[in-house]
């Protein structure tokens, strides 16, 4: 069978990782290694997913808005961004994974946590960026070198690392026990059995740490997340987004106002929230609006009414793309007038007649 492979995107662990590595190129650095894995040919499909809960805390506001911006360069690379309220990355990746594995699709995991190694399998491969002597390489992993590095499958290897944390134990040390125990369950059931007074001991002392870590570790895969096959790799783009100074939005701390003369942006995921939006274009309002895609088809659409009303849809769920196109030419025809960033780039997306009042 050939399988096209599919990259998955653990976006925010791999932020997380780059955000205290160097904080002011977080985005860039991961921009970086998405477009050379395109360059290079090595996928023909990518997604991204982002969760809400860190091993590491970042101030609020920063991090949101490297959060938007890595959002941003994924939408601008034609890559979808999946997120579900309340969920952990992991967990949506881990069910992305699996479903693209069902579907017939080679995987790959970028990844900046260890702790998605146990969705390695057949056709699973997890990619963790490391330095090394030619600089940042990817860590490939297959099930033969995690089997190599652990002296385990994938499948236990949690608890393994549930060992390492609680108890500090040496990963050696905790990879052994679970090899020769099979389970951290089985591990306490039989802890009677161990050999060594030293770690006997330790797996009494924190006990509790270690359950704990181990139910922190649990991965879920049941969301229902497909890959959408509709969205290929945009390689003509790469030049124009590697040249983009992307800024930001910008959000107010906790209890601040926003400032008036400060762009909000807001991303429009629903269906609902579209509808209200394009509603509120009666024909005496003047629009800026920018359509972004590929072969005439449109994955993006920005669109301000003024500074303090900014949206970006993009298509993915309920907004399709021919939902955006419709929405465009129609408020194209409705507003008073509408003004566009670089007009001969919107040209094919657009039927403008003459009577149309566009500007560039």
């Amino acid at each position: 069978m050939n399988r096209k492979k599919a990259v998955l995107i653990d976006g925010a662990t791999m932020l997380e990782n780059a955000y205290y590595a160097l904080p002011a190129d977080c985005v860039k650095g991961i921009r970086n290694v998405v477009v050379r894995i395109i360059e290079e040919k090595q996928t023909e499909y990518m997604a991204a997913a982002f969760g809400s809960v860190l091993n590491k805390k970042p101030a609020a506001q920063d991090w949101k808005e490297k959060e938007e911006l890595l959002k941003e360069t994924f939408h601008s690379l034609n890559i979808p961004v999946y997120t579900v309220e309340g969920a952990r990355g992991k967990d949506l990746i881990a069910s992305l994974a699996k479903n693209c594995e069902a579907d017939g699709k080679e995987v790959v995991v970028l990844t900046g946590s260890e702790e998605l190694l146990i969705t390695v399998k057949e056709h699973v491969t997890v990619w963790i960026p490391d330095l090394g002597e030619q600089g940042l390489e990817l860590k490939a992993w297959s099930a033969d070198e995690v089997k190599a590095q652990f002296g385990v499958e994938a499948e236990p290897l949690n608890d393994v690392f549930a060992l390492e944390r609680g108890a500090d134990l040496g990963r050696k040390t905790a990879s052994r026990l679970i090899s020769q125990y099979g389970s951290l369950q089985t591990l306490y059931e039989q802890k009677e059995n161990v050999q060594s007074k030293q770690i006997k001991d330790a797996l009494v002392l924190y006990e509790a740490q270690i359950k704990k870590e181990a139910e922190e570790l649990v991965i879920k895969s049941d969301y229902d997340l497909h890959l959408d096959e509709t969205k290929s790799i945009a390689e003509t783009e790469i030049s124009e987004i590697m040249e983009m100074d992307f800024e930001p939005a910008q959000f107010p701390e906790e209890g601040q106002e926003p400032a008036s003369s400060g762009w909000r942006i807001k991303e429009v995921t629903s269906l609902s929230e579209a509808e209200a939006v394009f509603a509120g274009c009666g024909s005496d309002s003047s629009a800026g609006m920018q359509l972004a895609g590929t072969d005439k088809e449109i994955t993006a659409l920005a669109l301000c009414l003024s500074n303090e009303e900014c949206w970006c849809f993009t298509a993915q769920g309920e907004i399709t793309s021919h939902y955006l196109k419709e929405k465009a030419l129609k408020l194209c025809k409705r507003a008073g007038e509408v003004t566009f960033l670089d007009l001969k780039s919107q040209l094919p997306f657009l039927n403008l007649n003459e009577e149309t009042a566009v500007f560039d």
